[in-house]
Protein backbone atom coordinates (compact mmCIF):
# COMPACT_ATOMS: atom_id res chain seq x y z
CA UNK A 1 0.00 0.00 0.00
CA UNK A 2 1.56 3.25 -0.67
CA UNK A 3 2.02 6.08 1.59
CA UNK A 4 0.84 9.90 0.66
CA UNK A 5 3.14 12.28 1.92
CA UNK A 6 2.36 15.79 1.89
CA UNK A 7 4.81 18.36 3.34
CA UNK A 8 3.03 21.89 3.83
CA UNK A 9 5.67 24.78 4.16
CA UNK A 10 4.72 28.42 4.67
CA UNK A 11 5.24 31.12 1.98
CA UNK A 12 5.18 33.48 4.83
CA UNK A 13 8.33 35.81 3.93
CA UNK A 14 9.98 37.74 6.94
CA UNK A 15 10.28 41.17 5.28
CA UNK A 16 9.06 44.69 5.92
CA UNK A 17 6.61 46.14 3.10
CA UNK A 18 7.21 49.72 1.84
CA UNK A 19 5.09 50.84 -0.93
CA UNK A 20 6.34 54.01 -2.86
CA UNK A 21 4.76 55.87 -5.91
CA UNK A 22 6.50 57.91 -8.06
CA UNK A 23 6.89 59.80 -11.49
CA UNK A 24 10.66 58.75 -11.14
CA UNK A 25 12.57 55.84 -13.58
CA UNK A 26 13.80 52.96 -11.73
CA UNK A 27 17.07 53.71 -11.92
CA UNK A 28 16.56 57.52 -10.47
CA UNK A 29 14.60 56.65 -7.83
CA UNK A 30 17.09 54.59 -6.52
CA UNK A 31 19.25 57.01 -7.09
CA UNK A 32 18.15 59.36 -5.22
CA UNK A 33 17.35 56.78 -2.11
CA UNK A 34 20.96 55.73 -2.07
CA UNK A 35 21.67 59.80 -1.51
CA UNK A 36 19.28 60.14 0.80
CA UNK A 37 18.65 57.23 3.24
CA UNK A 38 21.36 54.27 4.61
CA UNK A 39 20.19 52.18 1.82
CA UNK A 40 22.96 51.26 -0.76
CA UNK A 41 20.64 49.79 -3.99
CA UNK A 42 22.28 48.32 -6.87
CA UNK A 43 21.11 47.20 -10.14
CA UNK A 44 20.86 43.89 -10.85
CA UNK A 45 18.75 40.99 -13.02
CA UNK A 46 15.54 41.91 -13.72
CA UNK A 47 12.48 39.42 -11.73
CA UNK A 48 10.75 37.56 -14.43
CA UNK A 49 7.46 36.42 -13.86
CA UNK A 50 5.50 33.96 -15.59
CA UNK A 51 8.12 32.14 -17.31
CA UNK A 52 7.38 29.24 -18.05
CA UNK A 53 10.67 28.91 -20.85
CA UNK A 54 13.93 30.82 -19.37
CA UNK A 55 13.84 34.59 -21.72
CA UNK A 56 10.49 34.30 -21.57
CA UNK A 57 7.94 36.68 -18.85
CA UNK A 58 6.94 39.27 -17.29
CA UNK A 59 10.24 41.51 -16.38
CA UNK A 60 10.26 43.84 -13.82
CA UNK A 61 13.36 46.22 -13.06
CA UNK A 62 15.11 44.68 -9.80
CA UNK A 63 17.34 46.46 -7.03
CA UNK A 64 19.56 44.85 -4.02
CA UNK A 65 20.68 45.84 -1.02
CA UNK A 66 22.62 45.40 2.21
CA UNK A 67 22.58 47.62 5.50
CA UNK A 68 25.51 47.31 7.45
CA UNK A 69 25.36 49.23 10.00
CA UNK A 70 21.94 46.95 11.09
CA UNK A 71 22.38 44.12 8.88
CA UNK A 72 19.53 43.30 7.04
CA UNK A 73 19.00 43.00 3.19
CA UNK A 74 16.69 44.93 1.06
CA UNK A 75 15.29 44.80 -2.23
CA UNK A 76 12.93 47.51 -4.61
CA UNK A 77 11.01 46.00 -7.61
CA UNK A 78 9.33 47.92 -10.30
CA UNK A 79 5.34 46.78 -9.76
CA UNK A 80 4.56 48.61 -12.86
CA UNK A 81 7.12 48.89 -15.69
CA UNK A 82 6.43 49.74 -19.31
CA UNK A 83 3.49 47.40 -20.99
CA UNK A 84 4.08 44.66 -18.03
CA UNK A 85 1.48 43.01 -15.58
CA UNK A 86 0.93 44.69 -12.56
CA UNK A 87 3.57 42.31 -10.18
CA UNK A 88 0.91 42.67 -7.51
CA UNK A 89 -2.32 42.97 -8.93
CA UNK A 90 -3.91 43.81 -5.36
CA UNK A 91 -1.46 47.12 -5.17
CA UNK A 92 -2.26 48.60 -8.45
CA UNK A 93 -2.05 52.45 -7.12
CA UNK A 94 1.67 51.63 -6.40
CA UNK A 95 4.73 52.13 -8.81
CA UNK A 96 7.45 50.76 -6.56
CA UNK A 97 7.92 47.77 -3.63
CA UNK A 98 10.48 47.94 -0.97
CA UNK A 99 10.71 44.82 0.86
CA UNK A 100 13.55 44.96 4.10
CA UNK A 101 14.29 41.59 5.55
CA UNK A 102 14.75 40.43 8.65
CA UNK A 103 14.75 44.57 9.93
CA UNK A 104 16.16 44.62 13.20
CA UNK A 105 13.99 46.56 15.88
CA UNK A 106 16.64 48.98 15.96
CA UNK A 107 16.22 50.02 12.77
CA UNK A 108 13.68 53.39 12.62
CA UNK A 109 11.54 52.35 9.49
CA UNK A 110 9.49 55.82 9.92
CA UNK A 111 12.77 57.47 9.73
CA UNK A 112 13.65 56.15 5.76
CA UNK A 113 9.72 56.53 4.97
CA UNK A 114 10.14 59.99 5.91
CA UNK A 115 13.54 60.55 3.95
CA UNK A 116 11.92 59.01 0.80
CA UNK A 117 9.36 61.12 0.97
CA UNK A 118 11.51 64.33 0.75
CA UNK A 119 12.64 63.13 -3.07
CA UNK A 120 11.71 65.19 -5.36
CA UNK A 121 8.66 63.33 -7.59
CA UNK A 122 7.66 60.85 -5.02
CA UNK A 123 4.09 61.26 -4.20
CA UNK A 124 3.91 58.81 -1.60
CA UNK A 125 5.82 56.80 0.48
CA UNK A 126 3.95 54.28 2.85
CA UNK A 127 4.59 51.52 4.96
CA UNK A 128 2.18 48.36 3.89
CA UNK A 129 0.48 44.87 5.10
CA UNK A 130 1.36 42.45 2.88
CA UNK A 131 -1.66 42.05 0.54
CA UNK A 132 -3.58 38.97 0.05
CA UNK A 133 -2.49 36.51 -2.69
CA UNK A 134 0.98 38.39 -2.70
CA UNK A 135 2.65 35.97 -0.47
CA UNK A 136 4.13 33.82 -4.53
CA UNK A 137 4.88 36.46 -5.36
CA UNK A 138 7.17 37.60 -2.45
CA UNK A 139 8.39 34.30 -2.19
CA UNK A 140 10.07 34.65 -6.00
CA UNK A 141 11.52 37.80 -4.83
CA UNK A 142 13.07 36.24 -2.12
CA UNK A 143 14.09 33.34 -4.30
CA UNK A 144 15.54 36.11 -6.68
CA UNK A 145 17.77 37.34 -4.14
CA UNK A 146 19.24 34.33 -3.41
CA UNK A 147 20.02 33.03 -6.82
CA UNK A 148 21.94 36.65 -7.40
CA UNK A 149 23.92 36.13 -3.95
CA UNK A 150 25.07 32.57 -5.36
CA UNK A 151 26.33 34.31 -8.19
CA UNK A 152 28.06 36.56 -7.08
CA UNK A 153 29.75 34.22 -4.14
Amino acid sequence: MKKRVTAKKSLEVDASLIGVVSQLPDYRLAHFINKHTDCRLVKEADLVMGAETPGEGARYPFFIGHNQDYGFDMCMVANRFADMPLLIPGLRNIDYLMLLFELTPQYDLNALIKSIREIPKVILVQGMERPKGAEACLAAIELHITRIKMEDS
